[in-house]
């Protein structure tokens, strides 16, 4: 049984959410797929230089599965532009397009304004799983077409 280590990146910001309380979730990973996962110990300092690289060890179909369970577990981030036309219409978090895709997907959705440009940007945040069921339904695509 040849082991190898696979290197994948993993922005630093979401290796807390991987890693899981008291390291229960990427345990659980561990077992299943038994592989030995690594996240980068620099993380840990507040100064420490940050790094997105992960390190999968095992056999190759075990860190293949590996990979696969992080990536269901990683949270996505879609970002867009609003169109200027559309802004006098968004007023808060609570515009009922947003409030509709929150409920309906189960996702976070957040205006932001970059005050350099004026432009308003809509971030929507959720789960790979989510995504995968938001990406399939081609209604949920149309859901922002003003």
């Amino acid at each position: 049984m040849d082991r190898a280590t696979f290197k994948i990146e993993i922005p630093f910001t979401d290796h807390a959410h991987c890693i899981g309380r008291q390291g229960k979730q990427i345990q659980t990973i561990m077992l299943a797929t038994n592989t030995h996962i690594h996240f980068p110990d620099g993380n840990r300092e507040p100064n420490g230089t940050k790094s997105n690289q992960v390190s999968i060890t095992g056999t190759i179909e075990s860190i293949e599965q590996a990979r696969k369970r992080i990536k269901d577990i990683l949270p996505m981030s879609l970002k867009f532009l609003i169109p200027s036309r559309e802004l006098i219409h968004i007023i808060d978090d609570n515009y009922p397009l947003f409030k509709n895709v929150r409920t309906r997907f189960g996702v976070i959705v957040l205006p932001r304004q970059y005050t350099k440009t004026g432009d308003v940007y809509c971030i929507v945040r959720g789960l790979y799983v989510i995504r995968k069921n938001f990406l399939r339904n081609k209604k949920s695509c149309f859901l922002f077409k003003y």
